[in-house]
Formats: structure tokens, sequence, C-alpha cells
């Protein structure tokens, strides 16, 4: 008898202690669902404040380089912003859809910010470090889901090889139906963040989950595919027709989105003061900025990395000290580059640089017309 009854305590045990795990993934994942809403609610914030007050020093051509979008009538389907960022500031968009059939690639504006078969638009972050943000993913319209994934690894493809993602090249993601032939796919998203599953109903703004480096990608960005009866929809030009180069008649996005999603390049994703030569790889990796930096470290640079440049693009590279000006270039592209990382400055004096603030400042511009002008500071001791 005895035995009988350890057995069934056991039993019992068992499922208690199963039932007890069931609930702690279901706490998880509300509690991660409510850390991902809080970052969405607070970016959102962040925007509206961005927009009401732009930063001091920024002096950006207010048409950017492309024609105001406009609607000549409502969109079949209208698009929000599919993350929770500041374009511009925190995140930016890299690669438009390639609007050239050929073996050639051509983005809406009929510039080569994009690559050849590249099928949406991405929303790059920063750094690699800014996947630890856990920046959202938001539901760009409302519908149902159809497919997601939520098990590879945030890892670069350079270092994994395609192999390894083969027919998985969308990484981690979402792909919703929004119904009349209309689709939405939301591409390398961060393991283990995807909040929603199959056959589920979305709000337009839900969280999806977080940005990251899964699939066929070698830098963090949220991909967004747009589908109308299989085929690939630039947003950008709907499906309305339009001039051949820039918006087109009846672009799919908000228009609340008309001044944020302007076109403008060459983009400033991340820049720095440094006291030491900087590497491709930590500056990819993310580098906070020190303060204070030895007045007598072996140099004194300004570092930055550049997404879609073209040749010609110029950057004014200077950095100015409690004496004055300390360092002042010009640097033009030589060449398409999606994301360019460079870095310059001085060599340090023997006696070292006087202590105080320093001020490095860059400045890009396309034909003239300013695209980025920031600023970063530190102390030197």
């Amino acid at each position: 008898m005895w035995w009988r009854i350890t057995t069934v305590l056991l039993g019992i045990g068992s499922l208690v202690a199963f039932v007890a795990a069931f609930y702690v993934v279901i706490l998880e994942k509300e509690a991660h669902e409510e850390r991902l809403n809080a970052v969405r609610d607070q970016r959102h914030r962040d925007q509206e404040a961005a927009i009401s007050a732009p930063p001091v020093g920024q002096q950006l051509d207010v048409n950017g380089l492309s024609p105001t979008m406009a609607w000549a009538s409502e969109p079949p389907l209208w698009l929000a912003l599919p993350i929770a960022c500041s374009v511009g500031q925190d995140c930016w968009i890299v690669n438009y859809v390639d609007d050239d059939p050929s073996a050639g690639r051509k983005d809406f504006m009929c510039l080569d910010m994009s690559y050849d078969g590249h099928k949406g638009t991405d929303f790059a972050l920063p750094n690699l470090a800014a996947i630890e943000q856990n920046i959202p993913v938001l539901a760009a319209a409302p519908g149902r889901v159809v497919g997601t994934r939520n098990n590879m690894s945030d890892v670069s493809f350079r270092e994994i090889g395609r192999d390894a993602i083969k027919d998985k090249e969308c990484g981690n993601g979402v792909r919703i139906d929004h119904g009349d032939g209309w689709a939405t796919q939301y591409c390398h998203m961060k393991q283990g963040s995807v909040l929603v599953s199959a056959g589920q109903e979305i709000e337009r703004g839900q969280v999806l989950g977080a940005v990251g480096l899964s699939g066929m990608t070698e830098f963090p960005h949220l991909h967004l595919t747009v589908n109308k009866d299989g085929e690939v929809v630039d947003p950008f030009k709907g499906v309305d027709g339009g001039p051949e180069c820039g918006p087109g008649a009846t672009p799919l996005w908000q228009t609340d989105l008309q001044d944020v999603l302007t076109y403008r390049a060459p983009k400033l994703l991340d820049l720095g003061l440094a006291s030491r030569s900087i590497s491709k790889a930590e500056a990819e990796q993310g580098i906070p900025q020190s303060s204070p930096l030895p007045a007598k470290g072996e140099v004194l640079i300004v570092w930055m990395r550049i997404a879609g440049g073209r040749r010609g693009d110029r950057a004014e590279i200077s950095i100015t000290g409690p004496n004055g000006d300390v360092f002042q270039t010009d640097w033009t592209a030589e060449k398409t580059e999606i994301i360019r990382f460079q870095y310059m400055g001085t060599r340090t004096p023997s006696g070292g640089w006087p202590a105080g603030r320093y001020t490095g400042r860059i400045v890009l511009s396309r034909d003239g017309r300013v695209t980025a002008d920031r600023s970063v500071e530190a102390t030197l001791e």
C-alpha cells in the first residue's frame, strides 16, 4: 500500500510542478509584453517631443532630397510606422525596395539606396548594442497573423554562412494577412521576442516583438515587406502609378508620416569622440561615449557610421576645445556604400591637451543640402 500512496503523491507533485512551470512561462511572457509596450509608449512620447522641439544645432533641409509625399486618393491599405523609434534620430531607413526589375538596383527616387532584388524597407538601429533595448516591432495595419518564427539566433549571417539560414532568410518574424490580397511581413526580429501566434487578430500599432539580428542580415534592423496578391509593393509608390522617380500618386504610409519618411541621405547612424584608434567592429558593436577622456591619449578623433552614402557626398568634421579649434577637415565619399565607418582627427601634442570640454561635430551633405548635423561632447582630464 505504501508504494501506491508514494506513487500517487509523486504524480501529484509532478502535476503541481508542471502547472507551476506553465504559469511561470505565462507570467514571463506577460512581463516581456508589458516591457515592450512600455518601451513603445515611451518612444512615442519621445518622438512627439522631438517633432515639437527639433535638436539644437540640427540644420536639415526641411524638404529632404525628395518631393513631398502627396495622396491623390485614399490608399487601399494605410500603413503606420512598424517600429517604435524616432526615424532620423535613433533609427534610419537604410534600404528601400528595389524597383528595378533588371539585374541593377533602383529605389523609389531612382537612386541606389537598395540592392538587387531587395523586397522591403529596412529600418536600422544605430549599432548592435541597441538590440538589448528591445525596440518594439509594431503591426503596420490590422489583420490576422498567418505565420511566425521565434527560435533563430541573433547573429550576423557573415559569421554562420548562408547555408545556415537557407529558406529562413527572414529570420525570426511575423506575417500578417490584411485581407483583399494584402499582407505584411516583419523580419530579423530578436530571438524569443515574438509575442503573437498564428490565427491571432492584430490591431494597428500592436507590439509583435523586438528588433534583432536573425536571418540574412549583418546589422540590426527591421525589414518590412508589403505584398498584394503575392507581389511586392513599394509602400512609397503604392499601386496607383505616379512619376517614375519620386513618391507614387498614392503612397501606403499614413499621412502623418509624410515628414518622418522624407527621403534624406546620407544618414548619420552613430558618432563619438575618442582618445585612441577605433576599429570598425567596435563601432558596429556600439561604443558608449566615455567622459572624461585622457588628455594625454595617443590621438583625439571623431568617428562616425554613415548609411546611404554615394560618390560625392560630403562630411564636414571638426573638433573644438576650450581654446578653440583643434581639428577640422572635409571628407568626400568615393563610392556608394550601404554603411560606411570612418574616423578622423589628430595626434596628441607632446604635453597633452588642455583640460576641459571638447566637442566633435559632423555635418553631412549631398549636393549642397545638409542631411545630418550632430555633435558629441566629452571632458578631457
